[in-house]
């Protein structure tokens, strides 16, 4: 294998990487958020507490209006905060690797 086909394995596995982090975030927010504010979940998300899968169940935590309520537990609060950065994260880091190996195989072409 040559320095290229490295670092483009090495690329995909930090991306496939960060994405799974990023599912497991959203995960352990949720969940922090059900067991800490029950009545708030349920009346705030559709399907909270079925196994039904809605884009609302993350939607919920970027909302503006979620925001107050959010700020009320610390630990709710961090792991939004965390969810957030990787979310940007799972965005740039994808798009500014594929831009970088675009123009390495430009200058060396």
């Amino acid at each position: 294998m040559s320095g290229p086909e490295i670092a483009i394995g090495a690329y995909v596995v930090v991306v496939c990487a960060l994405w799974i982090l990023t599912v497991v975030s959203a995960h352990k927010l949720f969940i922090a958020f059900i067991t800490k504010f029950p009545v708030e979940a349920e009346r705030n998300i559709p399907y909270a507490y079925s196994s039904f899968r809605h884009p609302e169940k993350l939607l919920f935590f970027l909302r503006k209006s979620s925001v107050q309520m959010l700020k009320r537990d610390d630990c709710v609060w961090k792991l939004r905060q965390r969810l957030i950065l990787l979310l940007v994260l799972s965005v740039t880091v994808p798009c500014f690797g594929f831009l970088a190996f675009v123009i390495f195989a430009l200058l060396v072409a």
